[in-house]
């Protein structure tokens, strides 16, 4: 059983909706509830309306460091591009398994290099009543894995909104939970859910053989 986390989120397609227009800051609070690395350009999608959004993203880390609330570092990773549609689905009949593995060589076939990056700290835990925040990145071998994961919560805020804020669920969130009642068993990457039920279980593939 998935069990949403204390802070209250909208619970209708409307609510969201207003919590995406017209509350921008609680947006961003919502983001770093669902999704723990961020880059700047991954920050900018939080400014949509702002003239530069990435100068907009800029000064608000700047702004949440000084208070605290995020921490940040520079990691080795990929900042990878996806798609718009995952690469194979279970309601897929059939897909080449050789062909997915391919794609996803080539998805990791660059260069890693130093980026920064941006996640939310114990104190923002503590401010909001979150399950998420840490003072140090625990897997910074996973950065990219990670941050992909943060383009796919980015990619459902803009399609389906409703998804993205009210019924994500990040794999940290249900390893907490799994913990806090000593369940056991894997956690997808993340998952949407919809008042316990789990709907759809997101994977985000690495790089290995067929």
């Amino acid at each position: 059983m998935i069990h949403r986390w204390l802070t209250p989120f909208p619970s209708s397609f409307k609510a969201a909706n207003d919590a995406m227009y017209l509350q921008p800051k609680r947006l961003r609070e919502i983001a770093l509830c669902q999704c723990f690395p961020w880059t700047l350009n991954q920050f900018a999608k939080l400014f949509p309306d702002a003239k530069n959004p990435q100068r907009a993203a800029r000064a608000y880390s700047e702004r949440m460091l000084r208070k605290g609330l995020l921490q940040t570092g520079v990691v080795d990773c990929q900042c990878v591009v996806i798609g718009s549609e995952p690469l194979c689905t279970s309601m897929d009949e059939k897909y080449d398994i050789h062909e997915v593995a391919y794609c996803l060589e080539q998805r990791f076939s660059g260069a890693s290099k130093p980026t920064r990056i941006f996640w939310p700290s114990t104190e923002f835990s503590k401010r909001f009543g979150a399950w998420t925040g840490s003072d140090i990145y625990p897997c910074p071998h996973k950065a990219s894995h990670d941050l992909i994961v943060t383009s796919v919560w980015l990619r459902f805020l803009e399609v389906a909104p409703e998804l993205a804020i009210d019924q994500w669920e990040s794999e940290r969130f249900m390893t907490w939970i799994k913990s806090a009642s000593h369940e056991r068993g894997p956690a997808p990457d993340a998952a949407i859910c919809n008042q316990g039920e789990l709907l759809v279980a997101i994977e985000i593939g690495g790089n290995y053989q067929a």
